[in-house]
């Protein structure tokens, strides 16, 4: 059954940054193939570092606080056993040690969203495949989420798409149940050149 087909990636993603800033390198050549985990982009991760800096500060000292009401929480509740205190002495360190708990769980998510948004600062590949054109060039400040960088394509293997006479559909639909359908494509419309075999996936 002859047919005009169309040759697709397998897969395309369009890649975008996580997070804005300036774009500081371009690691690949427009049409490149690169490899899955290869780097990308970088955007200057300078201010992210220090947001993470900040994020740490804030956490350690979070966490000596609650350590030193915690203590204190323990040494009141022994003075109100030996009833050198108030109960509402004690109860007011206890009080404190929890909202200090709290406190280093919020501080510990924004030291963790900090760590994650300077990994974004280095875009990599999701797959194996082949570049696009640049969406910005390298200077340029992008948006988060925003600014188109480029597309990556899975290029192997390849998908070709095809439609053929509906008189056929059910000897395929039945050669399809009997096993794999062979698929034979070339660039000439009489196989006189290279000619690559294929599967039939799916019908749709």
């Amino acid at each position: 059954v002859p047919a005009i087909g169309t040759v697709e990636a397998n897969q395309s993603v369009i890649v975008y940054s996580r997070v804005g800033g300036q774009l500081l390198q371009t690691h690949f050549r427009e049409g490149q193939d690169v490899l899955k985990g290869q780097m990308l982009f970088t955007i200057d991760p300078a201010p992210y570092r220090e947001r993470l800096r900040q994020s740490e500060g804030k956490l350690a000292k979070s966490l000596a606080q609650m350590k030193y009401n915690e203590e204190e929480a323990k040494r009141y509740d022994f003075l109100f056993e030996k009833g050198a205190v108030a109960k509402s002495e004690a109860d007011k360190y206890r009080t404190e040690a929890i909202g200090y708990e709290a406190t280093v769980k919020s501080d510990r998510a924004e030291v963790e969203d900090a760590r994650l948004n300077l990994g974004y600062c280095f875009v990599r590949a999701h797959f194996a495949g082949r570049t696009g054109a640049y969406g910005v060039n390298t200077g340029a400040i992008v948006k988060a989420n925003d600014t188109l960088r480029t597309t990556l394509n899975r290029i192997a293997p390849l998908y070709v798409k095809f439609s053929i006479p509906e008189k056929y559909l059910s000897d395929v639909k039945r050669y399809q149940a009997a096993g794999a359908i062979q698929v034979n494509v070339s660039l000439s419309s009489d196989f006189r050149g290279e000619v690559r075999t294929g599967k039939l996936v799916f019908i749709d």
